[in-house]
């Protein structure tokens, strides 16, 4: 009788662990199916269904080129797209979690949704980090393109990421004291604000911002924002950059190595201290602009 009993609960056990069992490593592909398992022998066609089979910390790889609709983070993952993988949508509202995107292009159908937001907190757990590599963002929507909310230790990584349209083609905005934000070889062009940054520490480098109503403009709210602009070109914009106040709070601005070219005004930039290393390139602008505040370190 106790026998029977046992093996009556370890297969009760097995199903029940059987039916929440999911993958460390999931699949997709144009030609798959959400009702599929997600391996790579049988693929889902969504990236969404994929993540709900995938494990924290897990990946989902792309087999193909396609469009796999709109996708909910809310957990630490990575995303591996290969050339001609879509989303229509990418939501992140992650707490000390980690999240990785490489190799896919965002592009938004007409609506008035973003193409991307991400929410970053970070606790005593730990932070929260996200990264995009060789990622496309597009939008032909009003609104705000790609936005990142980032809080205290917090981190955004972008390299070679494009971003195009909107309102504001990239924002990354602080919360509670921001965070810390790098751009390494990071196009936006196309919208009426090319880059908005807000109350974050960022270092921008080998990137570029063009054919904007405004190149880039730096606030602070929050906290104060401290941008380093290294190999950076702003060109053919309205405005180049543009530095406001939402609140009384100093803004410290560091250009080494950077050109303002054939743009209405170079510089705009109110009260903040901009201070330039080696040299920068100042050309072809109706208006080059001068700082309030100035110094040259090289």
């Amino acid at each position: 009788m106790t026998t029977r009993i046992l093996k009556f609960l370890g297969l009760c056990c097995g199903a029940s662990l059987s039916l929440f069992a999911q993958n460390t490593t999931t699949w997709v592909s144009a030609t798959g199916n959400d009702s599929n398992n997600c391996t790579q022998s049988s693929p889902c066609l969504t990236m969404q269904a994929a993540y709900n089979k995938t494990n924290e910390s897990g990946s989902i790889h792309a087999l193909s080129a396609g469009n796999f609709g709109s996708l909910s983070i809310a957990k630490s993952i990575r995303l591996q797209g290969v050339p001609g993988a879509i989303l229509q949508q990418l939501t992140v509202t992650v707490t000390s979690a980690t999240v990785a995107i490489e190799d896919i292009t965002i592009e938004t159908p007409p609506s008035n949704a973003a193409a991307f937001t991400a929410t970053l907190t970070s606790s005593l757990l730990g932070v929260s980090t996200i990264s995009l590599r060789n990622v496309s963002i597009n939008t032909r929507n009003s609104g705000v393109t790609a936005r990142f909310q980032i809080d205290t230790g917090s981190n955004v990584y972008l390299k070679d990421i494009t971003v195009s349209g909107g309102t504001v083609a990239l924002a990354v905005e602080g919360v509670s004291g921001g965070g810390n934000t790098y751009l390494d070889h990071v196009s936006a062009f196309g919208a009426t604000k090319g880059l908005y940054l807000e109350s974050v520490t960022a270092m921008i480098r080998n990137s570029n911002f063009h054919h904007n109503t405004l190149g880039i403009q730096v606030s602070s709210f929050a906290s104060s924002s401290s941008v380093l602009l290294k190999n950076t070109d702003v060109s053919s914009n309205g405005q180049g950059l543009v530095v406001s106040f939402l609140n009384v709070r100093p803004t410290n601005i560091r250009l080494d190595g950077s050109s303002f070219t054939e743009n209405g005004t170079g510089i705009s930039p109110a009260d903040a201290s901009i201070y330039t290393f080696r040299t920068n390139i100042f050309a072809g602008n109706v208006v080059d602009g001068a700082p309030a505040l100035a110094a040259s370190l090289r």
